[in-house]
């Protein structure tokens, strides 16, 4: 497979969490740039993953996707995390991967 190094883009919600212990759920949003390694012309299926860190945690995104899922911004919008906090985006560490899906001949 061929791997790339991504570009993680996030957007940080709070919720205030049902179970009155007083602290925040927060959704964070995750979706990757890949317009620098993808065209959105791009018919061939790669994995898209991506690991978050936060609070001594990891959250494993993982997707099979394609160029028709880029938007117009091109991004693609991997999934939502939910995480306890509060927490801020620059608690948030990632390592983000785009692998090419790529058959092999068989005899």
């Amino acid at each position: 497979m061929d791997e790339k190094n991504l570009i993680l883009d996030t957007n940080i919600t709070q919720f205030p969490q049902a179970s009155g212990y007083g602290k925040t759920l927060m959704e964070v949003f995750v979706i990757v740039k890949v317009t620098d390694v993808i065209s959105p012309t791009e018919t061939r299926s790669f994995l898209l993953s991506t690991t978050l860190y936060a609070k001594n945690n990891s959250y494993l995104l993982s997707n099979i996707v394609s160029g028709k899922d880029i938007n117009d911004e091109g991004y693609i919008n991997l999934g939502t995390v939910y995480i306890q906090g509060p927490i801020k985006r620059s608690d948030i560490s990632h390592h983000t991967t785009l692998s090419f899906i790529i058959p092999t001949a068989t005899d």
